[in-house]
């Protein structure tokens, strides 16, 4: 009969073989240590699940660590740029921390806990820029140009999953994300110096696939691009894509209820 540390044995000889699987498919897996050492001048852009743990603790903790040893401007999502005022007044210390949420229209915009949000948008207090760059989604304007990843119809198709639209709105829905991505990824670029390192938090799916907020940015700017997914969503993994893989040892100690 077999005792319950060999079953446990063999568990852990499971997930090992398992997570050795994961690393081999077609995107990479990543931790902090590949992040971090993104050498600066760069753009780093992050995709997160809104309001999910950890994505959240993983980018305070990334731009904790990157304003240790230089410049970070902070380019947000969930912070509409049209209240880039409200940012500079808390940085100031024209604005407390407590009237943030009512300032920014957080639920109505977001909507997603102000609490799991508020390290990364009160982070002026560790010397770093916070930009807002939050834009509806919304046509774009016909005399404005738009640069347009090739296949992103297709890849949206595919990162949304069980979401599925009508194949005619495709091309439609295609156009005004990457109308929104170009808005982000300018206005994260206009709102960065230069120095240091520009990071970028926004939805996991303008990341996912490498065609969007990332591939608007690198064509606006010589400095070094790099993406990252903050973890693995249970979404498809796309070729290229660098997720955040999770803790090995957290892995087997859910497993074993240790």
């Amino acid at each position: 009969m077999t005792t319950c540390a060999e079953q446990r044995g063999v568990t852990v000889i499971s997930l090992l073989m398992t997570t050795m699987a994961l690393s081999q498919t077609t995107c990479e897996r990543i931790g902090m240590t590949d992040i971090t050492s993104v050498t600066s001048p760069a753009v780093i852009v992050l995709g997160e699940r809104k309001g999910t743990w950890p994505d959240l603790i993983r980018a305070e903790k990334l731009v904790d660590r990157l304003s240790r040893r230089g410049d970070v401007t902070l380019a947000l999502e969930s912070v509409l740029a049209e209240h880039q005022g409200v940012l500079d007044q808390y940085e100031t210390g024209a604005v407390q921390s407590r009237d943030l949420p009512e300032l920014l229209r957080w639920n109505q915009w977001w909507g997603f806990s102000w609490t799991d949000y508020q390290g990364l948008v009160t982070s002026a207090d560790r010397n770093v820029r916070v930009v807002g760059v939050g834009a509806p989604l919304e046509a774009r304007p016909e005399d404005v140009p738009l640069s347009l990843p090739p296949g992103y119809p297709h890849l949206l198709a595919q990162a949304t999953g069980e979401h599925t639209m009508p194949v005619a709105l495709e091309s439609t829905f295609a156009q005004n994300m990457a109308w929104m991505d170009q808005r982000i990824a300018r206005g994260a670029l206009d709102a960065w110096d230069g120095e240091g390192w520009l990071v970028v938090l926004v939805d996991r799916l303008r990341v996912e696939g490498g065609l969007g907020v990332q591939w608007q940015a690198q064509r606006m700017t010589d400095a070094n691009v790099e993406a990252f997914v903050l973890a693995d969503g249970d979404s498809p993994c796309f070729s290229g894509d660098q997720v955040w893989r999770p803790p090995l040892l957290s892995v087997i100690s859910d497993a074993l209820n240790l």
